[in-house]
């Protein structure tokens, strides 16, 4: 899994919006903590669906030192990404 993780990372800053959104969904379902900060980054991504996987992906690691970066997300412009932004607060918030 390290292997694939460490191929995929670079796609995290692919220009195409499919490799991007791919790229978080399979790393947040490969584990790869390492991605957490290019992730990160993606929470900024011009393309609501790019976001919804990087928040999708950073609850699915379980990555509870991303909720403040998260939680803003509750605000964003399109509602998918409002909504799985609320849940992976709420998901990050519960205590381990």
């Amino acid at each position: 899994a390290k292997d694939r993780a460490a191929a995929l990372r670079p796609c995290l800053s692919d220009g195409s919006v499919l490799v991007r959104s791919v790229a978080a969904h399979a790393l947040g379902q490969l584990g790869d903590r390492e991605s957490i900060p290019a992730l990160r980054g993606l929470l900024k991504d011009e393309n609501p669906n790019v976001r919804w996987w990087a928040v999708h992906a950073l609850g699915e690691l379980q990555a509870r030192e991303t909720v403040g970066d998260v939680a803003p997300l509750r605000d964003d412009a399109d509602e998918s990404v409002r909504r799985v932004a609320k849940d992976t607060v709420e998901l990050l918030r519960r205590k381990p």
